[in-house]
């Protein structure tokens, strides 16, 4: 997640719809194995079948991990639930 290219994190959030604002705005985890879930949690999220995070997902949890305040505006079904509701359990 850290060695992704800025320009690569650039285009990816261009290509997802995200629109990032503020300073020190961490990289999105682009699976759920690098979302830093704990193994258990990992577990029942692969069970789901889910291929991989969300957008909302994918720029959320790094910012949920590092104790971030953050506003996530998403179409419903986006994963917006799923996301707040992982990130509780750690």
């Amino acid at each position: 997640m850290t060695k992704r290219s800025d320009e690569e994190v650039n285009a990816w959030r261009k290509q997802a719809g995200l629109v990032c604002q503020g300073e020190g705005i961490p990289k999105p985890c682009m699976t759920f194995e690098e979302a830093s879930m704990p193994q258990y949690v990992l577990d029942e999220v692969m069970k789901c079948g889910f291929p991989a995070p969300s957008p909302i997902q994918s720029q959320g949890w790094p910012m949920a991990l590092l104790g971030r305040d953050m506003v996530g505006i998403s179409k419903t079904g986006s994963g917006k639930v799923s996301f707040t509701s992982r990130t509780s359990l750690l």
